[in-house]
């Protein structure tokens, strides 16, 4: 029995298991369960293998230990989609990391994951968060990282400077200054917070790096004062969230505000060159003026040899201070009242003087230049010092031109205590230099706008004021330009008035915006005759008073007329051309004298029917006082008819007449009135008061 049961072992097969396979799979595919068969298996969607793959065969496997079977199948992971990073975009970035979004999640397949921006940055659209979606099982997400963009920095720009507010990394002053760099360009730097107005609305939650220093005193990088006191010095300067200037650690991490000009600008267009003392280096919006070892000052413009220039209590009087703090050297002063000569004074290493100079009354009457030129002996060293004083007049002459409004005039005549002066000026317009001219000679400013207000300034070349920006100190003078030759008038199609004789009124009408033309008017008509096939007629001009907007003319049979009107300049201006209306066309006027046709019995038969219609429609004393006004119009015509035709005997007999009567009412008439052949004549004549007896007797029957 035992060796039975022995057999039976032996030949007993071990197997794997049907079991259901643990983990995220979709499904598993097996044939045999066998040592070393395969089964396929997948993972779900969402998940793969650790080869990226999501279909894979294992193999069944003895574990001869323990003599049973099992299947080593690998790990389904979960799908997520790539962290972002610089090679998300393609090119390499910075070190600073910030310009990069982040993810606020581990992003997996089929979910939107949000990415945002560090504070202080936004992406391009102006906001500081987006969205991504995770998408199939390559890793990949359906809209690219690059199509959402880098992060940019938030910019404000204020009073032509670009501000930018570091997000919550902190830094020591070097590093912040070189973070501005990288972040803002080579020309940013830590700010330098001039504008009061603007710093009180900001919000700050802790105090933040700016661009200034201690030394005994508080200044800002550009070197400019900072007014007040500080107790710590050869510290840093941060703006607490009080907007108060306190004293920081220069190598304590801070937040910080950075600066940089506007694209374009460049800083040391304001430095006024140094004065020629020195070199300029842009400091953010500002700039810094690196001076020569004797000078000193914003603009390098103060050195060894110190001057002063100010008023004291009493009226007119100024005290003039020199001092010389060169080491070894002798300083000249030459002290120049409206350029010329007044005093000079030598001093010593550290000597200094001071004198009083006062102000004549004819002279206080207009402007004064009151300067002072400097020079060391020994070495060349030249500082200048210059003061404006206004009068009470001003010097300057600006006329406008009546007859051109795109020009002004301007003179200066010289400073009244120098009969001969005759040293140059410029002129400003708006701030803007357009030229120069020399005392007593006119300068012709052009190319204005008529009718506007322009600022001009006129700033004569004095000694010791020459290649200083005083020019805020001038004199600034609002004038405005004149409005030039007068518009051409608008003027109404022309109207024409009939009356009984041959001869035709014309009457003409214009309009200059309600205004009159101080010069007046020129009428200009140019007569055509009506079958001429010319480009020119018979023209005629007549002047027309300042007063008048309407003339009346007589027309010519036959004839059509071009009609403009045109605006005269003041007698003043004789060079200033008429400016013409657009030519209008009216008052075309018949022709006179044809053969009488059957037509034009037709015509006058025509009227005289129309003229039967009124009277059958007048009653009473209506249809009497019809008859009346009728039948003098029939006696007055024939009367009219017998003297024309006895007057022209051996003439043409068909003559055009025009009813009294408005054109809107009744028609043309051609009457004929007489024939050479007297049989003829008898017969038009009857037919004529033929014609009238139908009238009447239309009339009488009423």
């Amino acid at each position: 029995m035992f060796i039975v049961l022995h057999e039976i072992n032996l030949f007993l097969e071990i197997l794997c298991p049907w079991t259901k396979l643990k983990g995220n799979y979709a499904r598993a595919t097996c044939v045999e369960r066998s040592i070393n068969s395969q089964c396929q298996i997948q993972c779900l969607n969402g998940f793969k293998f650790g080869n990226n793959k999501t279909e894979q065969n294992i193999v069944c496997t003895l574990n001869e230990f323990e003599k049973t079977a099992f299947w080593p199948a690998p790990r389904c992971n979960q799908v997520r989609c790539e962290i972002i990073t610089e090679r998300s975009f393609g090119t390499p970035m910075d070190q600073y990391q910030q310009k990069i979004p982040t993810l606020s999640q581990d992003c997996i397949y089929g979910t939107v994951c949000t990415v945002s921006c560090a504070r202080g940055y936004q992406f391009a659209v102006g906001k500081d968060r987006a969205t991504l979606t995770c998408g199939t099982l390559s890793e990949k997400w359906e809209s690219t990282p690059g199509d959402v963009g880098l992060c940019e920095p938030i910019i404000e720009t204020r009073k032509n400077c670009q501000y930018w507010f570091s997000g919550t990394e902190r830094r020591s002053e070097t590093n912040a200054k070189k973070h501005c760099k990288d972040v803002l360009g080579e020309n940013a730097a830590l700010a330098i917070l001039k504008q009061s107005d603007w710093i009180a609305s900001l919000r700050l939650l802790e105090p933040r790096l700016v661009g200034a220093y201690v030394k005994k005193k508080g200044y800002w990088n550009d070197g400019v004062r900072i007014k007040g006191s500080f107790q710590n010095r050869g510290t840093c300067v941060s703006l607490d969230n009080a907007k108060k200037l306190i004293p920081s650690a220069c190598d304590s991490k801070h937040m910080f505000i950075c600066e940089k000009p506007p694209q374009g600008r460049n800083p040391c267009d304001d430095s006024k060159n140094c004065s020629g003392n020195g070199h300029c280096t842009p400091v953010g919006c500002s700039f810094l003026c690196k001076c020569q070892d004797i000078y000193y000052g914003r603009y390098c413009n103060k050195g060894p040899l110190t001057i002063g220039i100010a008023k004291t209590s009493i009226v007119g009087q100024y005290e003039i201070a020199l001092k010389n703090d060169a080491d070894n050297y002798t300083g000249v002063f030459y002290f120049l009242v409206n350029g010329k000569e007044e005093r000079n004074v030598t001093l010593g290493p550290e000597d200094k003087e001071k004198f009083d100079y006062n102000l004549e009354k004819p002279v206080m009457k207009y402007e004064t230049y009151l300067s002072v030129e400097a020079s060391l002996l020994e070495r060349p060293v030249t500082v200048s010092e210059c003061k404006r004083i206004p009068g009470l007049e001003s010097l300057t002459n600006i006329t406008n031109d009546e007859c051109n409004g795109h020009v002004l005039n301007v003179s200066w005549p010289g400073f009244v205590d120098d009969a001969q002066d005759s040293r140059p000026y410029s002129v400003y317009i708006m701030g803007k230099l357009i030229g120069r001219s020399r005392a007593g000679e006119w300068f012709q400013i052009s190319e204005l706008d008529p009718g506007r207000n322009t600022l001009v300034q006129v700033i004569p070349h004095v000694r010791g004021c020459d290649g200083l920006n005083i020019q805020k100190d001038y004199e600034k003078i609002i004038t405005r330009t004149a409005k030039g030759p007068p518009d051409s008038p608008v003027v109404w199609a022309p109207k024409k008035a009939i009356g009984i004789l041959p001869d035709q009124s014309c009457h003409i009408n214009w309009t200059l915006n309600g205004k009159e033309n101080a010069g007046g008017y020129k009428v200009k008509i140019v007569e055509f005759a009506r079958s001429s096939k010319m480009a020119h007629g018979n023209e005629s001009i007549f002047n027309i008073h300042p007063t008048n907007d309407t003339y009346n003319f007589t027309t010519k049979p036959n004839s059509v007329y071009n009609i403009s009107v045109g605006t005269v300049a003041l007698p003043i201006c004789p060079d200033v051309p008429v400016n013409w209306s657009p030519t209008v066309s009216g008052c075309t006027s018949e022709t006179s004298g044809h053969e009488s046709t059957n037509e034009d019995r037709t015509n006058i038969k025509s009227v005289f029917y129309e003229t039967d219609s009124v009277a059958l429609a007048l009653t009473g004393i209506g249809a009497a006082i019809g008859m009346l006004i009728l039948g003098t119009i029939v006696y007055c015509l024939k009367k009219h008819l017998t003297r024309r035709r006895s007057a022209t005997n051996n003439e043409d007999p068909s003559r055009l007449y025009e009813l009294p009567i408005e054109e809107h009412q009744y028609e043309r008439i051609d009457l004929p009135i007489s024939s050479t052949n007297a049989e003829g004549s008898n017969e038009r004549e009857k037919s004529v008061y033929e014609t009238y007896e139908t009238v009447n007797v239309s009339a009488t029957s009423m």
